[in-house]
C-alpha cells in the first residue's frame, strides 16, 4: 500500500500492486488513491484539490521511501531465505475450498494478488508469518465514498463524482477499494478472523487466535513501466511487488552465466 503524507509516507512502507493507466505514466513514480478513510469507514475526497477525474490520484517518488535493507546486493529476499522456507509460509498456501464457497470474495482476493501481497509484505516488513484474513479486510472496507467541494466542478465531473454507499460483505467489492480497507484495518490473521464470514466486531471468532493487526495505515499503490533497476528499488523498499505477468516478486538472485 502506498501512503500519502497524511499516513506518514516517509516513515511507513507500502504494498504495491502492478500498473494502472493514468494520464501521465512515469517510471519511478508511485500512484495511489486520493482521499482518506475515517474510523467509520467514510472516504472523503476533496475534489477542489484535483483538476479532473483523471487526476484524482496522489503521486510519490519511489526514492521518497527508505529501503528495508541494503539494496546494493547480489541476493535480496526478506520474505523467505529459500524455496523450502517460502513453501512453508502460511500465505503461500491457497484458501481452502470451504472458505471459497462460504466467502466468494476470498477467491477474488487470492486471484488478483491482494491476498499474497498482504501476507508477503507482512512477512517482509514485520517478519510475521500469517494467513491473511480477507474477511477482516472486507470488514474494514469503506462504508461510503464522499466527494466534497464540488462548487467548481463541471457538469461532466459532477456525473463522475457520485457519492457511493457500500456494504461490508463476502462479495469482495472491497478489492476495488483495497487501499482504504488496508489503511483502516491493516492485516489480520485468519487464525483470529476466519475466512468464511465477515467479522461482526473486533473480537476473534476463532478460539486461541490473536487479534493483533499489522500494516495499519498503509496504502495500496501502483507503479508503471518498471525496468530491472526500478523493480529492485520497489522490492527493496516494499518487500513484495505485484506484476500482471510474473505474479508477485519478492526478491532477486544473481546467477553466473
Amino acid at each position: 500500500m502506498i501512503i500519502n503524507d497524511e499516513f506518514k509516507a516517509f516513515t511507513k512502507l507500502v504494498l504495491l500492486l502492478a500498473t494502472l493507466s493514468f494520464g501521465a505514466e512515469i517510471r519511478g513514480k508511485l500512484y495511489f488513491d486520493a482521499g482518506k478513510i475515517d474510523k467509520d469507514g467514510v472516504v472523503t475526497i476533496d475534489v477542489s484539490k484535483y483538476q479532473n477525474e483523471t487526476e484524482i490520484v496522489n503521486i510519490k517518488d519511489i526514492d521518497d521511501y527508505k529501503a528495508l535493507s541494503k539494496e546494493e546486493v547480489d541476493t535480496f529476499n526478506l520474505v523467505a531465505t529459500d524455496k523450502s522456507a517460502f513453501d512453508s509460509l502460511k500465505t503461500t498456501k491457497p484458501p481452502t475450498l470451504a472458505e471459497e464457497i462460504a466467502c466468494p470474495g476470498v477467491t477474488v482476493s487470492y486471484a488478483d494478488g491482494i491476498y499474497g501481497m498482504m501476507g508477503f509484505t507482512t512477512k517482509a516488513v514485520e517478519n510475521v508469518d500469517l494467513k491473511p484474513s480477507i474477511t477482516w479486510f472486507f470488514k474494514n472496507s469503506p462504508s461510503k465514498i464522499e466527494f466534497t467541494n464540488m462548487d467548481n466542478a463541471t457538469e461532466a465531473e459532477k456525473k463522475e463524482y457520485v457519492n457511493i454507499s457500500l456494504t461490508q460483505t463476502c462479495v469482495g467489492e472491497a478489492n476495488i477499494w483495497s487501499s482504504y480497507a488496508l489503511a483502516r484495518g491493516g492485516v489480520a490473521d485468519a487464525g483470529c478472523y476466519s475466512n468464511d464470514k465477515v467479522p461482526v466486531d473486533n473480537k476473534c471468532n476463532v478460539d486461541g487466535g490473536s487479534s493483533k493487526t499489522y500494516l495499519k495505515g498503509y496504502r495500496v499503490g501502483l507503479y508503471y513501466d518498471a525496468d530491472v533497476a526500478t523493480m529492485k528499488k520497489l522490492v527493496s523498499r516494499f518487500g513484495a511487488v505485484g506484476t500482471y505477468k510474473l505474479g508477485i516478486i519478492i526478491g532477486w538472485e544473481k546467477k553466473d552465466d
